[in-house]
């Protein structure tokens, strides 16, 4: 017994497929910029500094006075030396108004002639710096400076330029070399 038999016979599909790709070009131009800057303001006013030397102690020490000062010196020494030698003269006076009358009257009269004019002793040996510490005054006033500015905001202008924007599409073409077929055979 023969058994019928199917056969199936399949051919695929062949296809061309050809493809142009798409082209994008863009091209963008710099922008147009102008910035001006205007000068600051500036505003500058001083005042002037000031220095004062003062001398006259300095000239005092080493002996170089004004003719003010010198009478007004020589006179207090005199004054001075004068009230020194009435204070003298009144302790000498008590002195020998106490002595007197005990007997002892030349032997005040001779002390006190030895306080007055006996040899005179030398004082301690001292350095004196000529002129003193600190004779020149010095002052100094600063002077100030103030500075005003006043800033100017700059001016920016931008011209934008647009982009330049080409395109073209793209292609795909399909071509079929084969079509596909589909083939039944029975056999007995």
């Amino acid at each position: 017994m023969r058994v019928p038999r199917m056969e199936i016979t399949q051919q695929q599909i062949q296809l061309d497929m050809k493809t142009i790709p798409a082209e994008q070009r863009i091209e963008q131009r710099p922008a147009d910029l102008k910035i001006e800057q205007p000068a600051a303001i500036l505003e500058i006013s001083t005042t002037k500094p000031t220095l004062d030397i003062n001398l006259d102690q300095f000239w005092a020490d080493l002996g170089f006075k004004k003719t003010s000062a010198l009478v007004e010196e020589y006179s207090n020494r005199g004054r001075e030396e004068l009230l020194s030698g009435i204070a003298r003269r009144a302790q000498e006076g008590r002195k020998l108004m106490l002595g007197a009358g005990k007997g002892q009257g030349a032997q005040t009269i001779q002390s006190i002639a030895k306080e007055n004019y006996g040899p005179e002793r030398p004082g301690p040996i001292n350095i004196k710096f000529i002129p003193s510490y600190q004779s020149v005054k010095i002052q100094y006033d600063p002077g100030k400076v103030d500075i005003q500015v006043q800033t100017q905001k700059p001016r920016i202008n931008v011209e934008i330029q647009k982009p330049v924007h080409e395109y073209t599409k793209g292609k795909t073409q399909i071509d079929i070399l084969q079509y596909p077929s589909l083939k039944i055979d029975w056999t007995i």
